[in-house]
Parts: structure tokens; C-alpha cells; sequence
């Protein structure tokens, strides 16, 4: 069995206490009344206060990475109901919300297309038939990589083209005068990351932020 180094093993055991640690500090700081923007006095119930408690733990583990995302995304299940913000009928019901089963059904999609290599042949067959002409050749792969994040995640889809454009670089470089070479690579890197990122706009699953 390998065992972790005992730096890394303290700083996962940071992060993780700072989550609880920071919400219980949250909690204990937040006034029980605060004055809003008409000069009003208004009370902060402790119900209130936990929830933003709550809400400081999962922010402090998903920016951390202290532990899996799915048990982050689960906390509230479980605090919720424990703090009396919500029952425990009140906190499942977002988790079957209509828009989880819509990205549900996206990340499967994209699984399958993964798997299968699906992805990986669309973007082949589209960079076949452009040509070899620099600017046929960035259009290609603006075209592949646009179509694809329109289904699949723009990060995932990124990482599934730049081996691709790694290895036409590379055949570039071995015919091409080297100052060409070095413009053409980054004239088709900057086209992976920016047509990845407007695709992703083209359907609902193809970025979280287009259902906000």
C-alpha cells in the first residue's frame, strides 16, 4: 500500500476541517439583527445564519478539492434537516429538479460518445475533409471542436482536441519554416479554446450557465 507523504496528509486534513471550521465561525459572527438598505432593522434568524454556514463549508471543500464533489453537493441533504433550515422532503426536492435530469441525460450522452471514441472520429473526419491548408485546417478544427461542445463539456472537449492539434503541430513543425510553424500553433490553439467555449452556448447541456 502507498502511503501519502505526510505534508499532503496535513494539508488534506486542513482543508477538510476548514469546511466545518469556517461555517461554525460564520455562524458565531452574523448578528442576530442587521440594518438593510431602507435603514430598516431586520432580525437574521439562526436558521439563517446556518445556512450561510452551510453555504461557507461547500464553497471552502469545491474550491479546496478537500474531499469528492458528490459529497460536497451532498451536505446540504444532510445539514439542512439537522439545522431546521429546511426539512428533509424541502432539501431533496432541488436535487430532482428537471434541469438535473436534463444535464444527467447530457453527461450520458457524452459518456457514450467518449467511450466509443465517437468524438474523437467526428473530429478526425472533419479535419479529413478541410484539407491541409493552414486556414482550412484551423476552420477544422473551430468546426469539430464547436459541434462537439455543443454536447459535451467545453473543458472536456478542449483536452479530446489538444492531442490532435499537438500532433498536426508537430507534423507542421518537420515541413514548415519554423516562425510559421509558431504562428500557426497558436492560431490554432486560441481556435480550440475559443470555439469550445462558443459551442457550449449552441444547446442547453452544453454548458451549466446557459440554464441560469
Amino acid at each position: 500500500m502507498v502511503k501519502s507523504p505526510p505534508g499532503r496528509a496535513i494539508w488534506s486534513a486542513v482543508r477538510l476541517a476548514a469546511g466545518p471550521g469556517l461555517a461554525w465561525a460564520v455562524w458565531g459572527m452574523l448578528p442576530p439583527t442587521y440594518v438593510d438598505h431602507l435603514g430598516v432593522v431586520r432580525e437574521l434568524s439562526g436558521e439563517a445564519r446556518a445556512t450561510l454556514g452551510i453555504t461557507t463549508w461547500m464553497a471552502v471543500w469545491w474550491l479546496t478539492e478537500a474531499t469528492h464533489i458528490s459529497t460536497t453537493a451532498l451536505l446540504p441533504l444532510l445539514l439542512f434537516p439537522l439545522v431546521g433550515s429546511r426539512t428533509l422532503s424541502q432539501a431533496a426536492t432541488p436535487y430532482a429538479h428537471p434541469l438535473v435530469f436534463l444535464f444527467l441525460g447530457g453527461f450520458l450522452l457524452a459518456l457514450a460518445m467518449q467511450r466509443w471514441k465517437l468524438d474523437r472520429r467526428i473530429a478526425l473526419l472533419t479535419l479529413a475533409a478541410v484539407g491541409t491548408r493552414p486556414a482550412a485546417m484551423v476552420a477544422g478544427f473551430m468546426a469539430a471542436t464547436a459541434m462537439l461542445s455543443a454536447f459535451v463539456s467545453n473543458t472536456a472537449t478542449a483536452a479530446m482536441m489538444l492531442p490532435i492539434a499537438l500532433s498536426v503541430l508537430e507534423l507542421v513543425r518537420a515541413h514548415e519554416d519554423p516562425a510559421e510553424s509558431r504562428d500557426f500553433g497558436a492560431a490554432l490553439l486560441l481556435a480550440i479554446a475559443y470555439s469550445a467555449t462558443l459551442g457550449g452556448m449552441a444547446t442547453l447541456i452544453g454548458t451549466p450557465p446557459n440554464v441560469a
